[in-house]
């Protein structure tokens, strides 16, 4: 009779790969580990890899024994991945680049960001946060004076956009942001280290509270990786426009110069602390305000969750402004004659446990919007139905709805001999960082599992954006693992990982 772990052998001989959870990323099982028979040190390793591994095949990934191993291309593991495990670099808001080799800019720990905390600023003289002309200035530095600013003509240093400010921005649409010292005689020198900067609502009036910002050479080295391009060019691509709850944005540009002594004597009015700072920032030009197309109604972050009733399915979703959550649904696209109504929460800094979640500064916490939920009963078992989401506002006369959608119900228990095929990991995070990039690679994995081997659900133990603190990479977790959680259910454990 065969032990336990031949049993084990065999399966993983014929499986040739499982999903690794503990990694977000799927990785080959060596049956090298079941070679040394008489190896006494790992005999209990090799009973508790025998216990995952029968569970993993029996109740994970039931439909991959027929298939031959899935290829993965490797992927290059850029510095920040040489950290632990959960000490990941986090995006910014704008996914910025601090090298041309594509290392992001850590949200989680900037130096910008600290810096500009920190720092003076001069802003008078320009109207920022307003619809129209693009705004320029000229700044004067005399060390005598306080620093005077001046509403200039065209020939001053500018910024302008890719896009129509009035017809707006939406979420990932490509925007470019390009900026100029000007050419005639108010025309001032762009360096690498003056900042661009991005406010939201336009109108933000404390400087400090910018929703993301970064260098000219980091603005720079964010195009030349999106044009995989090394040619310097006075423009910052954003490839994707962020999820951002407002209804306008503007980015400002500053220059920025090291504080001397002498620049410390001449300002009678700066106080002991302010006297400690070194740099200040001086406002140069702004877009004005540019439109968030749709930003507070359009519904993000769509997923499907089981119900306690094997009759009922439950829509999550979010929008930044409050509404009644509503599903319309049935099973033909042309006829949603179905409707469900739903509940709404929302949480603020205050309710999070601890720094740096709670913090309200750039990089950490932001306003999630409205939480929704909405259970469509009355469903057919095994059967597909179509649905769209959206909320009902006093303040919009207008429903925004979002995509038409589909998912099937379960059929019932002993009702087919096909079995219900389900995927289980955990440890995921956000697109683009991470282990080897494993949140990438797990979201596309499910998306061919879903379509060529009919999975069900997918179940997340634990451990999902990384966001150390970043809000808005709850947004792009959310929005990333919608591509299948909006079809499949996706249910997840609260808590570490271990499965």
């Amino acid at each position: 009779m065969k032990n336990q772990k031949e049993i084990v052998a065999e399966s993983v001989n014929e499986t040739s790969h499982l999903l690794n959870c503990e990694e977000g990323q799927t990785k080959r099982v060596e049956n090298k580990i079941f070679e040394s028979e008489h190896d006494r040190s790992r005999r209990n390793l090799t009973k508790t890899l025998s216990i995952c591994f029968t569970l993993a095949i029996f109740v994970s990934y039931s439909v991959s024994f027929v298939r031959p191993p899935v290829k993965l291309k490797e992927q290059k593991h850029h510095l920040h991945e040489k950290k632990g495990h959960h000490d990941h670099t986090i995006p910014s808001l704008l996914s910025i680049r601090k090298r041309k080799d594509g290392t992001y800019a850590d949200s989680a720990k900037n130096k910008l960001y600290e810096r500009m905390k920190v720092s003076d600023f001069v802003l008078e003289g320009l109207d920022v946060g307003t619809h129209g002309t693009e705004s320029r200035l000229l700044k004067k530095h005399a060390k005598d004076t306080v620093v005077q600013l001046a509403v200039i003509d065209t020939d001053g240093p500018s910024l302008s956009l890719s896009a129509d400010p009035i017809v707006g921005v939406a979420f990932h649409d490509q925007l470019q942001v390009s900026w100029s010292g000007g050419t005639g005689e108010h025309a001032i020198e762009i360096n690498d280290h003056d900042v661009l900067a991005m406010y939201c609502p336009a109108n933000e009036s404390d400087p400090r509270k910018f929703r993301d910002a970064a260098t000219i050479k980091e603005a720079r080295a964010t195009t030349q990786w999106v044009l995989q391009d090394k040619v310097d060019l006075d423009t910052l691509i954003i490839e994707a426009f962020p999820i951002v709850r407002e209804e306008t944005c503007e980015f400002r540009l500053y220059t920025r110069e090291t504080i001397t002594a002498d620049d410390i004597e001449s300002y009678v009015e700066i106080s002991a602390e302010e006297q400690e700072r070194s740099y200040r920032f001086t406002l140069a030009a702004a877009t004005g305000a540019f439109t968030l197309k749709d930003a507070m109604y359009a519904p993000t972050s769509l997923h499907l969750a089981f119900a306690h009733d094997q009759s009922e399915m439950v829509a999550h979703f979010n929008t930044g402004a409050e509404g009644t959550p509503i599903v319309r649904y049935g099973t033909s696209k042309k006829h949603l004659t179905s409707i469900a109504t739903g509940s709404s929460t929302t949480y603020t800094a205050s309710d999070l446990c601890q720094a740096p979640a709670n913090l309200e500064e750039p990089g950490k916490f932001t306003h999630p919007g409205q939480l929704h939920s909405v259970t469509m009963k009355g469903l057919e078992p095994d059967t597909k139905y179509h649905y769209m989401v959206g909320i009902q506002s006093e303040k919009s006369n207008q429903m925004l709805w979002s995509d038409i959608q589909q998912f099937q119900t379960a059929p019932e228990v002993g009702s087919s001999e096909e079995p219900f095929s389900y995927v289980v990991y955990a440890d995921q995070g956000g697109p683009g960082y991470g282990m080897s990039k494993g949140a990438d690679r797990v979201t596309r994995r499910m998306i061919t599992e879903m379509k060529e081997n009919n999975i069900r659900s997918v179940h997340h133990f634990g451990d999902l954006s990384y966001s150390n603190g970043a809000a808005h990479m709850w947004d792009t977790w959310s929005d990333m693992v919608s591509k299948f959680a909006a079809t499949i259910p996706l249910m997840i454990g609260v808590g570490i990982t271990k499965i």
